[in-house]
Order: C-alpha cells, then sequence, then structure tokens
C-alpha cells in the first residue's frame, strides 16, 4: 500500500512538471538551463583539475548566463526572421521539403509529425502515452517559439533560445578553468 501511495505520488508530482513544462517558456528555460549546467559541470569534473567548489561557481555563473541569453537570443532571433518573413512570405514551407521541416522541435511540421504518431500508436498504453507525451512536448516548443510568427521568425527564435544559453554556458564553461583553476602556487 505504501509502494503505491508513494508511486502515485511521484506520478502526480511528474505530472504537474510536465504541465509546467508544456504552460511555461520560463520553466522550460529553467529545467533546459538545469540540463546544461549538469552537463558542463561533469565535464569540468572529469577534464579539469578544478576543485569542488569552483565547479559550482562555474556552474552557477553558467547557468546564470544562460538563462539570461536564452529569452534575449530568441528575441534577437525572432526580430531577424519577422524581417526575412516580411521580404519572403513562406519562405521555410515553399523551400524546404516538410520531412526536413518536421526535424526542428516545434515546428508545425514537428507537431504534425507527432499527432501522426500519436494516432498510429497501437493500444498499449506504454506506446500510446510515450506518443502523446512527444506530441505534447512538440506542442510546448510549438507554442513558445512559433505560435503567431511567421516561417522564419519561429525557426529563428527557436535556434537562438536553443542556441544563444548553450553558447553562453559553453563559454562560461570553457572560460572559467583558467580564472578558477588557478593552483596555489601559481597564485602568489
Amino acid at each position: 500500500m505504501t509502494t503505491r501511495m508513494a508511486q502515485s505520488k511521484i506520478k502526480a508530482m511528474l505530472a504537474a512538471v510536465g504541465q509546467k513544462y508544456k504552460d511555461s517558456a520560463a520553466f522550460q528555460d529553467a529545467l533546459e538551463t538545469l540540463a546544461g549546467a549538469a552537463v558542463s559541470a561533469g565535464g569540468q569534473a572529469i577534464f579539469t583539475d578544478m576543485a569542488p567548489e569552483e565547479i559550482a561557481l562555474s556552474t552557477l555563473l553558467g547557468g546564470v548566463a544562460a538563462f539570461g541569453a536564452r529569452p534575449i537570443a530568441a528575441q534577437v532571433g525572432g526580430k531577424i526572421g519577422g524581417v526575412l518573413d516580411e521580404r519572403n512570405p513562406n519562405w521555410v514551407s515553399k523551400n524546404i521539403p516538410r520531412e526536413v521541416a518536421a526535424i526542428f522541435p516545434g515546428s508545425p511540421g514537428a507537431v504534425m509529425e507527432a499527432e501522426r504518431t500519436r494516432r498510429a500508436a497501437s493500444g498499449s498504453n506504454g506506446e500510446q502515452g510515450g506518443a502523446k507525451l512527444l506530441r505534447d512536448l512538440q506542442l510546448a516548443k510549438y507554442r513558445q517559439n512559433f505560435k503567431g510568427k511567421g516561417d522564419l521568425e519561429g525557426l529563428l527564435t527557436a535556434i537562438g533560445r536553443y542556441s544563444g544559453d548553450n553558447i553562453a554556458q559553453l563559454g562560461v564553461a570553457l572560460t572559467t578553468p583558467f580564472f578558477l583553476g588557478v593552483p596555489e602556487e601559481e597564485a602568489v
């Protein structure tokens, strides 16, 4: 009985996190920034001689830089894309095959493909649930980056969001070992 209650609570918590992820761009940014922070901290732990405190500080700095860079890079990408859309309406749909456009997370093509996969999933709960989850993730990305925008505006908004934080986090992760990882003998 206790195991079932724990499983029920975990499922409810994961459902709440999933719903928040679908509904909130800031929550998406925070979770994805945390994932990037874990990767950069792991890389620093493996490939540098930084102390754990230095890795923690570097990870914090990288996370702050990434979280701040995401919306700024998304806005810059969206502005550029909006200008390009005005000059070349429907450029993506006219020049890029649907299958290629569907590769980018949250693009209208990716949402349609995920919905097609969900409908084609067999009756088993696991397959249906997995297909629904993938469709819901695509919809969350669509709402965050593409909804109400032209083809290029949405695409460049998404590219800015996903690249801006990675560039900021990578920059901090690569440069902080030079500033924080100085052995005490050399620091004098």
